[in-house]
């Protein structure tokens, strides 16, 4: 309690002013100001990028996207970092051996962003302040009491308090901080073994200094003011574009090459900059992240398995939801990382990851404990919609299968359509009165207010998909005998697709451009930290045709990477 009481008396001084925001200059530091502060002429380009599609021809916008975008307010020019961006910068800035584990006391980050990392959705609540303030001093007194650790963040050849507080508060700020900002922390370092109780000078002076560093605005928020601006945007220093790339990719701090570049302003330059975007999409933190982008953009890390009556489905007996979560994502993890193919083959590939446990289902010969790669029936399998993992979750406890929910994967999740809410009743009626469950939905939805949405847009994807049952088995009858009717259409824009089962859908689906549309504003979202509007639209037009076209998952992150809007903070 001393240290807290003590040195959080210390910090009202050292952070009060910044009122929730940080101390930080527009100019003095960063690459589009000069050493005086004085603005030069911003040389950043912000005409579209080029996309050369897998055929070698440029790919040229028309203006029309498939999908409906809308305009937006500004992204936050002061984004927080996420939960798990906090865990990674602290294990970096620190040199910890593993992640701190203290994000488990946060607050839950705001639901309404698919990947966690909207910055206009994450703030700091009184709740998460003193979260925050109990996470620094932990990290403080874990680090001021090792001397094996304090040592590691010591610079060489520079053990003197100046050049330690300057070094470690440009990687906390991930940009150099101001003399005034050192001559603080240089005084509470100084006065470490008072405020913390720590008897070892040098390891107080490291608690008291990160247990500030780690309340700081400058470090909890990621700045992205800019130092020069035209009337629509402000052009990001070579520090904000530091950490806008590293955080987009590696979801953490820029490591010392990015730092370096920054440093002597290359990396405003655009052949640096796609350098090193390169550089960190072939890290495995890179591939880790093309891997979970397709995991949470999918919803692939939320799928469930379903209890059914094994005595009726006995397909279903070894499933949980650890075993047909792994197989769903070794899947995905195989067809962007491994094979570097991309969202067409993601919802069409004839082949899954099949243990003993679900082999059943597949109606495969029995393999081994792990989950294998197998090839499937072409006829009947294609893509993740045809897995077990994905039919289980969208079926319903009791023997009946999911079709609104499936239906409306297709059209939200897969086509970006923008559905209202249901009545909390809907689909919850009894089959009793029913041959099918095709028709026990449409007596459900097919007339009245939810017409409009379920039998032009989400029921149909979702018959097509009753050609397998609740536990993901093939089958052309339901339990009652019933012979299924698995055909159908739906309006996609002005078009209508047309199939027969589930193959034939996802052939159909994969060749709109609204999938591929959707996919890119995903990526979009992912990659930026923010909402797609308006103003992405000619990139997710483009990208969207070189998706179509083949192109690998990592050549269209390094497109959205490159473009001019990555250095660039709309007002």
């Amino acid at each position: 309690m001393r240290l807290k009481r003590v040195l959080l008396l210390a910090l009202f001084v050292f952070i009060a002013s910044c009122d929730g925001r940080p101390l930080y200059r527009r100019n003095g530091w960063g690459s589009a100001t000069t050493e005086t502060g004085d603005v030069k002429p911003n040389s950043y380009d912000k005409s579209g990028t080029e996309v050369i599609g897998p055929d070698g021809k440029p790919i040229v916008a028309t203006g029309k996207t498939a999908i409906s975008l809308v305009a937006r307010s500004a992204a936050s020019s002061v984004p927080r970092l996420s939960h798990q961006q906090w865990e990674n910068t602290v294990k970096d800035l620190l040199q910890l051996p593993a992640l701190p584990g203290q994000s488990k006391n946060f607050p839950d980050d705001p639901r309404g962003s698919l990947f966690g990392n909207n910055g206009a959705l994450l703030s700091v609540s009184a709740n998460q302040w003193t979260a925050y303030r109990n996470a620094a001093e932990a990290m403080g007194i874990l680090v001021g009491s090792d001397a094996m650790a304090y040592k590691k963040l010591i610079p060489t050849g520079q053990n003197d308090i100046i050049s330690i507080v300057k070094t470690f508060l440009k990687k906390a700020y991930r940009h150099p901080p101001t003399d005034d900002e050192v001559a603080q922390m240089v005084a509470l370092y100084t006065s470490g073994t008072k405020l913390t109780g720590l008897s070892n000078a040098t390891g107080a002076g490291f608690a008291a200094m990160i247990t500030a560093a780690l309340q700081s605005p400058n470090f909890i928020y990621r700045i992205e003011l800019g130092t020069t601006s035209d009337s629509k945007y402000a052009f990001l220093n070579t520090y904000e574009i530091a950490s806008r790339l590293s955080y987009a990719v590696w979801n953490t701090m820029p490591d010392a090459t990015l730092f370096a570049l920054a440093d002597n302003e290359e990396l405003a330059k655009a052949d640096v900059f796609k350098t090193q975007a390169l550089r960190l999409m072939k890290d495995p933190r890179g591939a880790a992240l093309l891997k979970n982008i397709h995991l949470q953009g999918y919803a692939v890390n939320q799928f469930e398995a379903v209890k059914q009556d094994a005595k009726i489905y006995p397909e279903t007996a070894g499933f949980d939801t650890g075993t047909l979560r792994n197989e769903a994502e070794l899947f995905v993890n195989d067809v962007i990382v491994t094979q570097g193919k991309g969202i067409t083959e993601l919802f069409t590939a004839p082949y899954a990851f099949v243990s003993s446990k679900t082999a059943a289902a597949y109606e495969v010969s029995a393999v081994s404990a792990e989950p294998k790669k197998i090839d499937l029936d072409p006829t009947r399998r294609a893509g993740l919609m045809s897995q077990v993992a994905f039919l289980s979750n969208y079926s319903k406890t009791g023997g009946l299968t999911a079709i609104i929910k499936r239906g409306h994967y297709v059209a939200e999740t897969i086509l970006c359509g923008t559905f209202e809410g249901a009545p909390p009743s809907v689909d919850n009626d009894t089959q009793s009165t029913f041959k099918t469950n095709r028709e026990r939905i449409n007596a459900l939805t097919g007339s009245g207010s939810c017409a409009g949405c379920h039998t032009t847009k989400i029921n149909p994807p979702g018959f097509a998909m009753e050609s397998f049952g609740p536990g993901g088995k093939w089958r052309t009858t339901e339990s009652s005998g019933a012979a299924l009717d698995v055909s159908g259409s739906f309006l996609l824009g002005t078009d209508t697709v047309k199939f027969d089962g589930p193959v034939e859908l996802m052939k159909e689906i994969t060749a709109t451009s609204e999938l591929h549309q959707c996919y890119v504003k995903k990526l979009i979202e992912a990659l930026y930290g923010r909402y797609a509007d308006v103003g992405d639209s000619n990139l997710i037009e483009v990208l969207g045709m070189a998706s179509k076209l083949g192109m690998a998952p990592r050549d269209l992150f390094l497109y959205i990477l490159s473009d001019p809007m990555m250095k660039l903070q709309a007002k």
